[in-house]
């Protein structure tokens, strides 16, 4: 099954931009806009990620991508598992393909977030297959560890 949403744009005082809003969302849409909030970040990380991943479907690599201040990235079968370090059951896996789209797209709302209070980002539409529990089921279905793996990027 395919979820699909959008994760709205939510002004912040604090970094005096838009922000990802985290609220009324599914949890897996949660999950991904909290990671794009507290671990990527910037522009900068997200093209760090997407040559992540790129080479990870290139090479059919499986296992231990990278992590932020709070999720595990990993790969494996064509998709991407990103999991919360604290809060057990805070996953999602999605395409490889469709966490590339969803930083790019990320890319550009971090490009329009400076515009003022007035003109917010477009939402960021988000595609995921599975959630929670379901999702870490998943990859560990695959045979690649949780731990780390290592590999040079």
């Amino acid at each position: 099954m395919i979820a699909s949403e959008d994760i709205g744009p939510q002004w912040s005082n604090r970094l005096n931009r838009f922000d990802v809003s985290r609220s009324s969302l599914s949890s897996g849409a949660e999950v991904l806009a909290s990671w794009l909030s507290d671990d990527v970040g910037s522009k900068s990380a997200a093209q760090a990620f997407i040559r992540k991943l790129n080479e990870a479907a290139a090479t059919n690599f499986g296992g231990y991508v990278g992590a932020g201040n709070s999720f595990h990235v990993r790969v494996a079968s064509g998709r991407t598992f990103i999991e919360n370090q604290f809060v057990d059951g805070q996953s999602v896996l999605l395409k490889i393909e469709d966490a590339i789209a969803l930083l790019m797209e990320y890319g550009k709302f971090l490009d329009d977030a400076r515009r003022g209070q007035s003109l917010p980002p477009n939402p960021i539409p988000v595609k995921f297959e599975m959630e929670g529990s379901l999702a870490m089921e998943f990859y560990l279905s695959t045979g690649f560890p949780l731990g780390l793996i290592k590999r040079s990027w």
